[in-house]
């Protein structure tokens, strides 16, 4: 593949975790694929209009529209829970908080045949891509997230799920944001989202399996990579609380191959809550 196609924009925003290192330039995502992306073997450009026109059904089908090496560790995962373990039909709306330029959840947008795909991004660039590349070619809608409360009605979706969104927030901003996510839900509405969770850290420091190393300054707890790369780590019971008063009911909890406790190739651990009030 010719270097003449690389999309910066579509690379620093497809992988999260260059983005979270401070790659914010075309010069340097271009140094980044050349240092080490090229040998990772990431995307530098996505076909949208290939993968949303293709002529998969439900089901594992709808996969194969998407390289395997596409769809990796917790997208993947997380893709796969929303439709076979949660069951989500294709009459919900579901909303991505965290959704960047939401190429990860093109199955999902294709698979809601008469319901509707939201994503919502703190990033303009973003959300400027998506209404450019994605939003003519399907029912999908997006918004810029510009504060912690989000930008719909109460009791608007079926399903929210996000990937990112707690490795990017402080302990603090937990009650906050899961308070906002419980309001725009259903009653009975899921919401599904990966995590990185202490109790797995208490027993994974000392394994030799884990691929990042734990940190801790100030009291903060983080993962970062061997390009330093961070993900916050939240107390397991910080968030049961916090699911707890925001009146959620925990349904399910997989953990992660980020430690010894799960031999899946889910990376982060996985939890799904129900709103209960």
């Amino acid at each position: 593949m010719s270097i003449s196609h690389f999309d910066w924009k579509f690379y620093i925003n497809f992988y999260t975790d260059i983005k979270a290192a401070n790659i914010n330039t075309e010069d340097k995502a271009l140094e980044h694929y050349i240092t080490h992306g090229s040998l990772e073997n990431r995307k530098i450009f996505l076909d949208v209009e290939k993968y949303l026109k293709s002529n998969d059904n439900s089901g594992d089908s709808l996969f194969s529209s998407i390289d395997n090496d596409t769809l990796t560790g917790i997208n993947r995962e997380l893709l796969h829970y929303l439709i076979k373990d949660c069951k989500i039909g294709i009459q919900c709306n579901v909303l991505e908080i965290g959704c960047n330029i939401a190429c990860l959840s093109l199955p999902l947008i294709k698979y809601l045949k008469s319901g509707k795909y939201y994503g919502i991004d703190r990033d303009k660039q973003c959300i400027d891509w998506c209404k450019h590349k994605i939003m003519p070619f399907c029912d999908a809608s997006f918004k810029l997230l510009d504060d912690l409360r989000l930008p719909f009605d109460e009791g608007e979706f079926d399903v929210v799920f996000t990937g990112t969104l707690f490795s990017n927030i402080s302990q603090e901003n937990v009650d906050i944001y899961l308070n906002e996510i419980n309001r725009v839900l259903k009653k009975g509405g899921q919401f599904i989202f990966s995590i990185f969770m202490t109790h797995q850290s208490q027993i994974t420091t000392k394994t030799k399996k884990l691929k990042t190393r734990l940190n801790k300054i100030n009291g903060v707890q983080f993962l970062t990579n061997s390009r330093n790369e961070k993900a916050n780590v939240h107390s397991d019971e910080h968030i049961w609380e916090c699911l707890e008063k925001a009146h959620f009911e925990l349904k399910d909890t997989l953990f992660g191959n980020w430690s010894d406790m799960s031999n899946t190739s889910m990376y982060q651990d996985l939890i799904s809550a129900v709103k209960n009030r």
